[in-house]
């Protein structure tokens, strides 16, 4: 087995630095969302999906398999809405 090289000094710096600016993009991004539609982006995002299925919609259980959608996001989403994934068996 290969061993795995670590990254230098240097390397680390930057990794750390654009982690650091891509969180603070993404935050940055979610609250100008919400403040301009009153919906973050995690919503948008679910959305943009939704957009491009065939009939706009999909199983909650598909939408949760997708690699860009925390189960997390999309529980917060039902319970918002007053919802349980039992009571909503398609997100439209």
């Amino acid at each position: 087995m290969t061993e795995v090289r670590w990254l230098n000094t240097r390397e680390q710096s930057v990794w750390r630095g654009f982690l650091t600016a891509t969180g603070s993009f993404m935050e940055h991004l979610d609250r100008q969302m919400q403040r301009d539609s009153g919906m973050p982006l995690a919503y948008f995002e679910i959305l943009a999906v939704l957009s491009e299925m065939p009939d706009r919609s999909l199983r909650m259980s598909e939408l949760a398999e997708m690699p860009d959608h925390e189960l997390d996001e999309l529980t917060q989403i039902y319970q918002d809405k007053g919802l349980t994934p039992d009571l909503a068996p398609a997100v439209r």
